[in-house]
């Protein structure tokens, strides 16, 4: 009708707009009536029976629909070539009330609303999000640790989807949120919705394994000889002026060199029975599988990758492409520290929250993640943590293995050495 220039299309066009308005019409037509409507935009007879002030009125109002099939067909109208070249404005309108909705407790809800936003980034079709794209990154952050696998998955989707529509004028404020987002898709690559994880394969359960996954590359620096609690100055770094990393509170060091560290000959033959300790992992027979939150995620870490300028981006994609979950985890990370230096102390303590998650091989992925950060950073780290941040670490390993499975506690025993060393170089320095 419309490239045929029909006569009838302002007729259809009128009984259309009467049906979608109507509350007492069934959905289902009332969606079919709006179709033709967002048809019928492309006819320039259009205009010859409802004014273009009278149509974005109209589409701007069923924005606000109770039907998210209402919602997204107007946001088709309002891309549509009569409301050029104002649409960007049109579109990107729509999105404050779009993000607020993503706070819904209904999981329905916060995934019609994820569409919809993919939808209006789609159809501004390069013009740029705006300033809007800030607040969009920093509410889809707890979404990825949202306890629905299908809402993790949407939000760490509509992450990378988001990074097309960021203009250059909008990067720094993004990037500063994004920063925030890395750890949280790294760990999800573990996700038990695509599986519970190998982690005797992945993470290691052995001091062989543990010690031979490489979170981050070797301090190349050789370090100054510290004294019994002396100081290093192997990089450069200072307070990050947050805390745990800025203030500064009394803490005795932790134990002296050699001194055993205080879950070792308990995580074995007390710590299967204590009271209160979770159970182990479940066997790989036993896990389900569902490849979408990984597959969101290694598609959005690539895209993070390329919108941030990490190097050797070739060596990302490759691993995220081909390798299986025992050198993913490992691989990936190693790219983020590398890419990352001025934010390891960031990560590390962003990382402290999943040892408590309720998901196995997320908590043994940050179990595994944060001695080894230690490991790897440790002059780096005690250049830039304060006493009040030794503290939390030293109550993390210590009370975390108590209340969590037998993995994590043997992953932060095998890695405790490593923070009685950053303890002694941190208080060293006063």
């Amino acid at each position: 009708m419309v490239e045929h220039r029909n006569p009838q299309v302002p007729v259809v066009l009128r009984e259309a707009i009467a049906i979608v308005q109507s509350r007492e019409e069934e959905e289902a037509l009332r969606e079919i009536a709006l179709t033709f409507c967002t048809e019928f935009l492309q006819s320039p007879s259009i205009l010859s029976t409802v004014t273009k002030s009278d149509l974005q009125e109209h589409l701007m109002e069923w924005t606000r629909d109770n039907n998210p099939a209402i919602r997204r067909l107007c946001l088709q109208g309002l891309a549509s070539v009569l409301f050029w070249p104002g649409k960007g404005q049109l579109l990107r309108a729509q999105l404050p009330g779009t993000i607020a909705m993503f706070c819904a407790t209904d999981a329905r809800t916060v995934l019609e609303a994820m569409t919809e936003a993919a939808d209006a980034i789609y159809l501004l079709a390069g013009e740029g999000l705006g300033s809007i794209s800030q607040d969009m990154a920093a509410s889809l952050r707890p979404l990825i640790d949202h306890e629905r696998g299908s809402v993790r998955s949407a939000a760490i989707s509509l992450l990378g989807t988001m990074l097309s529509g960021v203009k250059d004028p909008d990067k720094p404020a993004v990037q500063q949120e994004l920063t925030s987002c890395l750890l949280p898709l790294l760990l999800h690559l573990a996700d038990e919705e695509q599986s519970v994880i190998l982690v005797s394969a992945a993470l290691g359960i052995s001091r062989e394994q543990s010690t031979r996954v490489p979170w981050a590359p070797p301090v190349s620096r050789a370090p100054a000889q510290p004294g019994p609690l002396g100081t290093c100055r192997g990089h450069r770094g200072g307070p990050l002026g947050s805390d745990p990393l800025g203030s500064q509170s009394s803490l005795p060091p932790i134990g002296n060199k050699g001194q055993e560290p205080p879950l070792a000959g308990r995580a074995g033959a007390q710590g299967a029975g204590r009271r209160g300790r979770a159970p182990d992992a479940p066997s790989l027979s036993e896990v389900p599988r569902s490849p979408l939150v990984l597959q969101s995620c290694k598609v959005t870490l690539f895209r993070c990758a390329v919108f941030l300028g990490w190097a050797n981006r070739k060596s990302l994609f490759c691993s995220l492409a081909w390798d299986g979950s025992s050198q993913l985890l490992p691989c990936v990370g190693k790219c983020l520290m590398e890419n990352n230096e001025r934010n390891v102390p960031r990560l590390l303590f962003q990382a402290l929250a999943y040892l408590e998650s309720s998901q196995l091989s997320i908590r043994h992925s940050a179990a595994l993640f944060i001695g080894e950060t230690i490991h790897h950073f440790v002059y780096l780290l005690a250049e830039t943590v304060s006493a009040d941040g030794i503290y939390r670490l030293c109550e993390a390993f210590q009370e975390v293995p108590l209340r969590s499975d037998r993995t994590t506690a043997i992953v932060l025993n095998e890695h405790f050495k490593w923070l009685q060393k950053l303890a002694n170089l941190v208080w060293g320095a006063f």
